[in-house]
């Protein structure tokens, strides 16, 4: 588990508040829309029904870190690379159904964060 959203194996409750402003703020280059589409396909996915979340819903949380890269690889106009480690790392810390939906709250709390352009 990333110990980046963790403490003692419990979610940082900071991370839906304090943290999540801080990291919201850093996000200086991010495009409100490049963050919205994000966060939708989080809300997307943790709305699917499913039997093995180990193989129907992990590669799908994976695939968005393939997204991720491409956009920071194209050097895409309106990314932000602190939101690329971002993604990066919310995406390893979740291992299970209460991760996701941890890793989910802690997206929300991003994006309820985020400076409004």
């Amino acid at each position: 588990m990333s110990d980046v959203f963790y403490t003692e194996g419990k979610l940082d409750i900071e991370w839906l508040d304090s943290k999540a402003r801080n990291k919201a703020n850093e996000l200086k280059y991010l495009k409100p829309n490049q963050l919205r589409n994000f966060y939708g396909e989080f809300k997307r996915i943790q709305n699917l029904s499913y039997d093995d979340f180990y193989n129907e819903i992990l590669p799908l949380l994976k695939l968005i870190k393939a997204k991720a890269n491409y956009r920071s690889a194209k050097k895409q106009r309106g990314w932000d690379f602190k939101f690329d480690r971002f993604l990066q790392d919310l995406i390893d810390s979740i291992k299970d159904k209460k991760t996701f939906d941890n890793a989910c709250m802690v997206f929300e709390a991003v994006v309820g964060f985020f400076p409004k352009q």
